[in-house]
């Protein structure tokens, strides 16, 4: 998993450099006369230009606008739609070209349906009373399920990465389009990028007049470190209530290039105060931080962390001393630790093929044992890739690695030990239509302690989704996990390993 060095500035980053330089915050806030003119400067020395939070399996119909990250001239990456959309606010001159849509802060991500279903069972085999014997399995508990996700014909492990990413893709995106409609406002209102000195819009921000929203402070700031190296940094404040519903939003983003490559560095920091119903908090009032570390080289070859996680209570700054979100500090019941939802999602890719190394790693509650974990190559000159699923450490401590997987989680008489098992899905993607499909999988199990059953008693689940139990009581279940070891000892198993994959 990669880690990136601490950010001393307390504003906003724009990602510009291969290794982010430590500065001095500046305090000078007049606003200078133009000694830097936008338009002569390229975006990735002040923006991070084509950068993105996508899964690298979500794909959109789009006629415009096309990029090399296109399969035909109907389809196009998500990650390619949302770096068009930035740039189109990045090079925008009319006050109607700045806005974005704030409501894409207040987005949750979600299970594909043919993820973790909530599943009937009778006569289970590790029930220690007869009155556990029947039951239902919690939803989200069980992996992949099914093959393909019903909704969408996609490969189930290609459609859940998508479905849990969705949250935490739209917060980045409506990071990424707030900080790029200040560079729309500067430029529309004639006014330059700040020399060793900070700019204050605040007042050219309400003036655009985005609905129910309302800046209270909006800066940027321009400076250089000893090497000089550009360092931009761009804070947002801003209060947004549409219906009545009042939400504080602060976003924070620092982008440094280094002046002898094209490579770029940096950090962006959202706050957002939100309601949640029915987490581990005492209340619904929470905060919802969110931390995305980037670089790149001058290849396109591109290095993102991303985490973020629901922080019980409202104003939390949820984040630690290298301006991540703080996957140590856990609600105990009376500070303000994350309740809910902890997600980490690191890649190594390239920028404009989408080929490259995810890790997405998982865990709902502070208290649970263990995170929830896939580990995923693309390799989209040839339309393949693996994924693989299962079980990794607590999110406080996890590399993004599987360390095994867990059968029953939450059944009767669990047992949270370990086995030497994944699951895993060959992948092919369509070049016509973007579509993931998996041409073998190895996902199928019993929801016991052994992920087996051996026929002999009454037991039977629901392994269709059809909300009763189908499976036949006298019939032996064998487990077709794949089967994983670790013989070189470096923390990934060989057979995730051997696929090229590398944890990035």
């Amino acid at each position: 998993m990669i880690y990136f060095s601490k950010k001393l500035s307390i504003t906003l980053i724009v990602f510009s450099s291969f290794i982010i330089a430590a500065c001095t915050p500046i305090e000078t806030t007049e606003k200078v006369p133009a000694q830097e003119n936008r338009s002569s400067l390229s975006i990735e020395k002040y923006f991070p230009e084509n950068l993105a939070v996508t899964s690298p399996f979500e794909f959109k119909t789009e006629t415009k606008n096309r990029s090399l990250r296109e399969y035909s001239n109907k389809t196009i990456s998500k990650y390619a739609w949302s770096t068009v959309r930035i740039e189109r606010l990045l090079k925008g001159s009319t006050p109607s070209i700045c806005r974005f849509d704030p409501e894409l802060f207040l987005k949750q991500s979600r299970n594909a349906s043919c993820y973790g279903p909530a599943v009937s069972y009778v006569g289970h085999p590790d029930a220690s009373f007869i009155t556990d014997a029947d039951g239902q399995l919690p939803s989200g508990d069980l992996g992949i399920w099914q093959e393909t996700d019903q909704s969408n014909g996609q490969a189930c492990s290609a459609a859940q990465l998508t479905a849990q990413m969705e949250g935490m893709r739209d917060r980045s995106l409506a990071s990424l389009m707030g900080l790029s409609s200040m560079i729309c406002v500067i430029n529309s209102n004639s006014l330059a990028l700040p020399s060793s000195s900070t700019l204050p819009i605040t007042d050219e921000m309400n003036a655009l007049g985005i609905t129910d929203t309302t800046f209270n402070n909006v800066t940027l700031t321009h400076s250089t470190d000893l090497s000089g190296n550009d360092i931009y940094s761009y804070s947002m404040d801003f209060d947004y209530a549409p219906s009545g519903t009042h939400h504080s939003i602060i976003v924070n983003m620092e982008h440094s290039t280094e002046s002898s490559t094209d490579g770029y560095s940096g950090f962006v920091t959202t706050q957002v105060n939100d309601t949640f119903s029915g987490g581990n908090c005492p209340d619904s009032n929470i905060t919802r931080n969110n931390s995305l570390h980037y670089k790149r080289d001058s290849n396109n070859q591109i290095q993102t962390e991303v985490r973020e996680a629901q922080f019980c209570g409202h104003n939390i700054n949820g984040l630690d001393s290298e301006n991540q979100v703080d996957s140590s500090e856990k609600f105990n019941g009376f500070n303000n630790g994350w309740g809910n939802n902890f997600a980490i999602f690191s890649a190594n890719f390239n920028q404009l093929t989408l080929s490259g190394n995810y890790a997405y790693a998982w865990q709902a509650g502070p208290n649970d044992s263990n995170s929830r974990v896939f580990n995923i190559i693309s390799d989209f000159s040839s339309n393949t890739g693996d994924a693989f699923y299962g079980y990794g450490d607590d999110i406080a401590s996890s590399d993004g690695s599987i360390t095994g997987f867990i059968c029953n989680w939450a059944g009767p008489g669990n047992d949270h030990t370990l086995s030497n098992y994944v699951q895993h899905q060959t992948l092919e993607i369509s070049a016509e239509t973007g579509s993931v499909t998996a041409s073998d999988s190895h996902i199928t199990y019993a929801p016991t302690n052994s992920c087996n059953y051996d026929g002999l008693g009454s037991f039977s689940y629901d392994s269709n989704m059809t909300d009763s139990p189908n499976t036949d009581p006298g019939k032996e279940i064998k487990s077709d996990l794949l089967a994983v070891n670790d013989n070189n000892g470096d923390g990934l198993f060989d057979e995730i390993s051997a696929t090229g994959f590398s944890l990035p």
